[in-house]
C-alpha cells in the first residue's frame, strides 16, 4: 500500500507559479525554441489529471514529473523537428525495402532495394516527454519484469518495435507522459534506488535526473537549473 497520494493541481495558482518560473527562467529559452515559459506550463497542467493519477499508480513524486515534462517541452527547438524528419526517413526507407522484399517473386536471387537516405538516423528523443524509442523500450520492458505493467514487451533490435514505440511517444501525450514515469523508474533502478519514489532526497535525484538529462544531451550543469523548477512546481504541489 502506498504512503503518499498525489493531489490535483489547484488552478487558482497557476498565475503565482508562472510569475515565480518567469522569474526564475524568463519567458522563453531563446527564439529558436517552440514553447514559451507560459507555453510549456499550460501543456504540463493540460495533463494535471494523467500525471496525477499515473503518479499516484507508479508511486513516484508529481513534482519531479512536472518539471521533467516542463524542461522537455521548454527546450524543444528546430533541431528536434530536424532529427524526428530524420528518422521519419528512416522507417518510411525500412518499410519501402520490408515492401519490396515481400512482394518479391519466389526464388528471386537479387532485389533492387532504394537507398537509404542520408545521414541515417535510427531514434530521437520525441513528443511531450522527449524520450527516445530505445528508452522507453528498456523502461517498458524492465517495468514488465518488475510487474508494473502488463504490457507485452518489445525487442529492441526489431525496427518495426522501435518504430512502434517512437510513433506512440511523438504522437500519444498520455502514453509518453507514462512512459516517461517508466523511465524515471527504470532510471531509479539503475541507481538501485528501489521503492517508492515520493521523497527522494537531492543527491538521489541528481543520479536519476542526470541520467535522463543525458538521453538529451544536457551538461553537466543541468541538473542544477533543472532542480530548482522542480522545487518550485514543489512548492505549488
Amino acid at each position: 500500500m502506498q504512503s503518499k497520494i498525489n493531489k490535483n493541481f489547484n488552478q487558482d495558482r497557476k498565475n503565482q507559479l508562472y510569475n515565480e518560473l518567469l522569474k526564475l527562467i524568463g519567458k522563453r529559452k531563446s527564439h529558436s525554441h517552440l514553447h514559451t515559459t507560459l507555453d510549456s506550463l499550460n501543456l504540463v497542467l493540460k495533463h494535471d489529471k494523467i500525471i496525477t493519477d499515473l503518479c499516484n499508480q507508479f508511486c513516484i513524486s508529481k513534482s519531479l514529473i512536472q518539471a521533467i515534462l516542463f524542461d522537455a517541452l521548454w527546450s524543444i527547438n528546430d533541431q528536434n523537428y530536424e532529427t524526428d524528419n530524420l528518422v521519419k526517413k528512416y522507417f518510411d526507407w525500412k518499410q519501402e525495402c520490408e515492401d519490396i522484399f515481400t512482394l518479391a517473386p519466389l526464388g528471386c536471387d537479387t532485389i533492387a532495394y532504394p537507398e537509404p537516405p542520408n545521414p541515417v538516423l535510427e531514434d530521437s528523443t520525441t513528443g511531450i516527454g522527449q524520450l527516445s524509442a530505445a528508452i522507453a523500450i528498456a523502461a517498458n520492458n524492465a517495468a514488465a519484469d518488475n510487474c508494473l505493467i502488463n504490457y507485452v514487451k518489445y525487442n529492441e533490435n526489431n525496427w518495426q518495435h522501435k518504430k512502434v514505440m517512437w510513433f506512440n511517444l511523438k504522437t500519444n501525450d498520455s502514453f509518453c507522459i507514462k512512459m516517461v514515469i517508466l523511465a524515471i523508474r527504470y532510471f531509479a533502478e539503475c541507481e538501485e534506488i528501489f521503492g517508492e519514489l515520493y521523497d527522494c532526497d537531492k543527491k538521489q535525484l541528481k543520479s536519476i535526473v542526470s541520467r535522463y538529462g543525458k538521453i538529451n544531451g544536457k551538461s553537466k550543469s543541468y541538473f542544477n537549473y533543472w532542480y530548482k523548477i522542480y522545487e518550485t512546481f514543489k512548492s505549488h504541489y
